[in-house]
């Protein structure tokens, strides 16, 4: 049976300021459908966001996006991370007509136990093509890259395609 994921850590996005966003995420609520792994709630997160340079598509077509996310723990049967982590990332993207990038760059950083969860450098593009009224495939590779734990300099790529 598959995984649910509850809520997926929806919550409240303030918009303060031009360019400015707050998000404050509750915990969702994992329910595993196996006797193997205990239900319960996800990590508690707050995200803090800023686009210093943004165009339309007669400006320029192009945007720039710097975020800092902090998330706690519940602690409930190990449905989040075991520690407190803070995660910054710069996120840029670019439109060329019906064709656009983006791609992020950030760490996930540990406020204790390194040793536990790593610290993880996370790279990720997307590249998508609109093609027709509906129809907008995309391909998108994520990359991971560890340091600090048993992990320590191994790396993950994915390749996905919608």
């Amino acid at each position: 049976m598959p995984m649910w994921n509850y809520d997926n850590g929806e919550g409240v996005n303030l918009i303060p300021f031009a360019r400015t966003e707050f998000d404050i995420n509750l915990p969702p609520y994992i329910q595993h459908n196996t006797p193997k792994a205990a239900d319960g709630a996800g990590d508690f997160s707050v995200i803090a966001k800023y686009r210093p340079f943004a165009a339309n598509a007669k400006q320029g077509n192009y945007s720039t996006l710097v975020q800092v996310a902090f998330s706690v723990p519940t602690r409930s049967y190990k449905n989040g991370t075991a520690v407190s982590t803070i995660t910054p990332t710069v996120v840029l993207g670019e439109g060329f007509g019906n064709f656009d990038v983006q791609s992020a760059l950030g760490a996930v950083l540990p406020t204790s136990s390194v040793q536990q969860i790593d610290r993880t450098m996370q790279l990720n593009t997307t590249a998508e093509c609109k093609m027709g009224k509906y129809f907008w495939p995309e391909v998108e590779v994520n990359a991971s890259y560890y340091h600090g734990s048993t992990n320590d300099d191994k790396s993950q790529v994915l390749l996905l395609l919608d």
